[in-house]
């Protein structure tokens, strides 16, 4: 009798482990999915658009022709040409190639310009330019300089690798808009009650380009080696078009304050 029950017990076990084996399986499947899930990010691109063109192009002879780039240098903004900020101060982001492709410039001294809609120029600063193929992140000066960003206020920004100093019709340039908007409470009240490495997934859902990068960056350079925080960077500059750059490496900030101007009249910008 005990022996038929301790192999009642044993065949009992025996067709319930390999259930009990595919339940584990299954529920430890369903909590990397929904870890994968929650990790995703995409950016959702706002309804405005402005013009611009985020890939060198050159004035040549009062023309303005695309440049044949095979690795174009690159301001990271989305398709639209303008991105949204909530910053004073907010960074921007510029990919420089390894080399200037084919258009016959070597490499030459690079600039960053930002004016406001009256074509004013605001602030003005030499680039270090990477040594290699990189990433690089512009900071605007916060420490009273320049005035700040104004809310509901359009600035237009540009990049330029400087050929002839005496000539700067010469110029290869990429430009972009950004425009500053008030903070909504449901968005103040998002990143107050997550942490900050779910702040960009936030920002990226709200639309906020500038922050949705930064706090990226930030968090990319603080943990280099988190696999989280490098694909969800590479897939924020998918989501927008920028793949053929999502897997350039983030280097240190690169601007070298060298001048600011203000209240300054300029018929380049548009």
């Amino acid at each position: 009798m005990k022996l038929n029950f301790y192999l009642t017990i044993i065949a009992t076990v025996a067709l319930l482990t390999p259930i009990c084996l595919t339940s584990v399986v299954n529920a430890e499947i369903e909590i990397l999915q929904r870890e994968v899930i929650a990790q995703s990010i995409r950016f959702q691109t706002p309804e405005i658009r402005e013009q611009g063109d985020r890939t060198f192009s050159i004035i040549k002879e009062g023309r303005r022709r695309r440049c044949e780039f095979k690795d174009a240098p690159t301001v990271l903004i989305p398709e639209t040409n303008i991105g949204l900020t909530l910053a004073e101060y907010p960074k921007f982001f510029v990919y420089f190639p390894t080399e200037d492709g084919e258009c016959g410039y070597p490499y030459q001294p690079a600039e960053f310009e930002l004016w406001d809609e009256a074509g004013n120029i605001v602030y003005v600063t030499e680039l270090k330019r990477p040594d290699a193929r990189s990433i690089i992140r512009i900071n605007l000066p916060d420490d009273g300089s320049i005035s700040p960003l104004a809310v509901g206020k359009k600035y237009a920004w540009r990049v330029s690798i400087v050929i002839d100093n005496w000539d700067r019709s010469a110029d290869l340039y990429l430009d972009g808009w950004i425009k500053r908007i008030e903070t909504t409470p449901t968005l103040l009240q998002q990143l107050k009650t997550t942490t900050p490495d779910n702040h960009p997934k936030v920002y990226a859902e709200a639309g906020i380009w500038h922050e949705t990068l930064d706090s990226l960056a930030t968090l990319h350079q603080s943990n280099p080696n988190n696999s989280t925080f490098i694909t969800q960077w590479q897939d924020i500059l998918k989501s927008v078009g920028l793949e053929t750059v999502a897997d350039a490496p983030l280097v240190t900030d690169s601007n070298q304050p060298t001048e600011t101007k203000q209240n300054q009249d300029t018929s380049d910008v548009r």
